[in-house]
């Protein structure tokens, strides 16, 4: 159930200090994510596009990246601003890269 899914989300995220990314298309995605208890700054709403998908893949894995480079403090100042940014932010740029 969602309760479950959410519940689950919310123990790995206080015991095991994961984090969560969630991406939507054709729903409200930070809504959903809410629910979900994932934080809202790490999820986005992409265009279900070929465009669209290669953003949200692309937004996906510097999100990622960035975060567990800022963890093991191994961070560009780049990646940095990427870890600190809300994942909306960052596919907004790589969805202007390709349309």
């Amino acid at each position: 159930t969602w309760r479950q899914v959410a519940d689950r989300i919310k123990h790995q995220t206080e015991v095991y200090d994961w984090e969560f990314l969630f991406l939507g298309a054709g729903i409200d995605a930070i809504a959903t994510a809410t629910i979900l208890n994932v934080h809202q700054d790490n999820a986005t709403q992409y265009s279900a596009d070929a465009a669209g998908q290669a953003a949200a893949m692309a937004s996906i894995s510097r999100k990622q990246i960035a975060s567990r480079a800022k963890k093991y403090g191994m961070a560009s100042d780049e990646q940095l601003r990427d870890a600190d940014a809300p994942l909306d932010t960052i596919l907004k740029e790589e969805d202007g890269k390709r349309r």
